[in-house]
């Protein structure tokens, strides 16, 4: 099973639509976790509203964050995957389904990447960039080979057990660090496990995603 952990404040504009992308995965084994990280918009109000569905669990936690609320997200989690997603972005439909392929009776500590789509917000336009050598291939990767056109915390995988076993050491979010706290994350886990890439786009990113609150 996968635990989806989705950390949210003040994203009334958009959580609505990651959560439906969630809900229409068609792979259904999963748990999706909302750490609530003092929102003082309506967004819990509109999940609420709009959703009912036993696998939704939200976790309300005073502002502290995001690094925090994913760190809670971990500390919560009931799957032996963790797969991470931003509260403005968006999964295809598939995704949950070929990360499976890669997951499913197996054992080993990996942390898995898919390609992603950037859309910008106002054109809709989407563009991708996979490189050629591992386009629609499943590979174990050297991350460090090239590692920002692989990360992308929306579109990553990883064992729950290895994280939670190493917690206070890597396997953690660093509370407090103020920007790309996520790069910082996902290269400490690379320096440990395997990683395996998965050259299909199956996560979106939203370009000017902000302006959707204005």
């Amino acid at each position: 099973m996968f635990s989806v952990i989705i950390p949210l404040y003040n994203k009334e504009h958009t959580i609505a639509n990651t959560l439906t992308t969630v809900l229409k995965q068609t792979y259904s084994e999963y748990e999706i976790i909302i750490v609530n990280d003092g929102s003082t918009d309506n967004s819990v109000n509109i999940i609420k509203r709009n959703f009912n569905d036993a696998r939704i669990r939200i976790i309300n936690q005073s502002n502290a964050g995001v690094s925090a609320a994913r760190n809670r997200g971990i500390q919560e989690a009931k799957g032996k995957w963790i797969s991470f997603l931003d509260a403005d972005d968006e999964w295809v439909p598939t995704y949950l389904e070929t990360v499976s392929k890669v997951t499913d009776n197996c054992d080993e500590d990996l942390i898995i990447f898919t390609g992603r789509f950037q859309q910008n917000f106002k054109t809709k336009v989407r563009s991708c960039n996979i490189p050629i050598k591992y386009q629609n291939k499943i590979s174990e990767i050297r991350f460090f080979e090239n590692p920002h056109v692989f990360v992308h915390i929306s579109a990553t995988t990883i064992k729950a057990s290895v994280l939670k076993k190493n917690f206070k050491q890597w396997g953690s979010f660093i509370e407090g660090q103020k920007s790309n706290e996520d790069f910082t994350f996902l290269f400490k886990v690379a320096l440990h496990i395997k990683t395996i890439y998965i050259g299909k786009p199956l996560s979106i990113k939203r370009q000017d995603r902000y302006l959707a609150a204005q």
